[in-house]
């Protein structure tokens, strides 16, 4: 638990700075801090003029707990105090959003002209009389899951690409429902190779261990594999517009593709993504050398550029000939000090 020191001005306020607080999350595989709230929503019975409510079981008010046609009196709730709150943060990144906010009422206030931005909630000596002299905020967080991704086979030379995760699609988040959650990713972050060009993000993929190529994406050798991977996205990383849901055994929703989005579910654990590529034709050059007649050294004789695809055995350049071999100035020295 953490306090932070509360002093009221002239003016009986005070702007607190909460968006520097972040609490950790109880469960970092499946959720992400999105800021605070005031205690849990509490209700009363109704009263008026200090006599109880309730409701005579037709939508009425009455002032007896039973009804004389036999229906059930029902007691009338009203709230004492409602629940706000505060998003400090925004919970796609995690970073701290501006706002200036007033404590009590959950609405925003114009700020001061030395105000330079982040979160800030206005107190009053009024919402802390009613506190007992302290305001208790409590943290909350969103279902979020994490993508992870695969770039093949250790060592293949693909750069490194972190993890990110995304929030869930469920429903409303925040608390008790306090903001839309209709989150999707539209692009994600992409690797590189060299000699290898990088083709997009596949699902359920299979990944040979011994080469690092996906033995179930379809192509012109296989088009139509078992069980076939799920583009996500495209060479430059993003979404594919192409509609797929992806269910699990109890058939519930764990991730959708649907106009270049990629919506992600609370029953989905997490999802690893794997890297889809294509080797590049590519030049390489053969270097012939010749040796001298006492075995010492060497001297260059001819070299050639051919191409090939990466990850295939290069092809050797034609020998060259002995006429070549004898003509050249190498040789040639060779054969005066002789």
């Amino acid at each position: 638990m953490n306090r932070k020191l509360i002093v009221l001005g002239s003016d009986n306020l005070a702007a607190v700075h909460i968006g520097s607080m972040e609490a950790p999350s109880t469960d970092a595989t499946r959720q992400v801090f999105s800021g605070w709230e005031t205690a849990t929503e509490t209700t009363m019975q109704k009263t008026v003029g200090g006599v109880p409510v309730w409701d005579d079981g037709h939508g009425n008010e009455t002032a007896a707990a039973d009804c004389p046609d036999g229906h059930t009196a029902v007691m009338i709730d009203v709230p004492t105090a409602t629940k706000k709150f505060f998003q400090s943060v925004d919970p796609t990144t995690g970073v701290e959003i501006d706002g200036y906010v007033d404590a009590n009422t959950g609405g925003d206030l114009t700020p001061p002209a030395n105000y330079s931005g982040g979160y800030y909630i206005v107190v009053t000596k009024d919402v802390l009389d009613e506190n007992r002299n302290s305001i208790d905020l409590y943290p909350v967080f969103a279902e979020a899951r994490w993508i992870r991704f695969d770039t093949g086979k250790s060592g293949n030379g693909a750069s490194y690409v972190p993890s990110t995760y995304l929030l869930t699609s469920n429903h409303t988040q925040g608390g008790e429902g306090q903001y839309n959650s209709t989150y999707f990713a539209t692009k994600l972050n992409v690797s590189s190779r060299p000699g290898y060009e990088f083709k997009g993000w596949y699902a359920d993929a299979v990944m040979d261990i011994n080469t690092g190529e996906l033995t179930n994406v379809p192509s012109a050798s296989n088009p139509n594999p078992a069980n076939p991977a799920t583009q996500i996205t495209d060479g430059n990383g993003n979404v594919v517009s192409s509609s797929f849901v992806k269910y699990n055994s109890e058939s519930k929703k764990t991730y959708e593709l649907h106009d270049g989005k990629l919506y992600v579910y609370e029953e989905l654990d997490s999802i690893t993504l794997y890297a889809l590529w294509e080797p590049k034709t590519v030049d390489y050059t053969v270097v012939y050398w010749l040796e001298n007649a006492n075995d010492s050294n060497y001297a260059l004789m001819t070299y050639t550029t051919k191409q090939g695809i990466s990850g295939e055995m290069t092809a050797a350049a034609p020998l060259a000939s002995d006429s070549a071999i004898r003509s050249h100035p190498t040789a040639q020295r060779i054969r005066a000090t002789n």
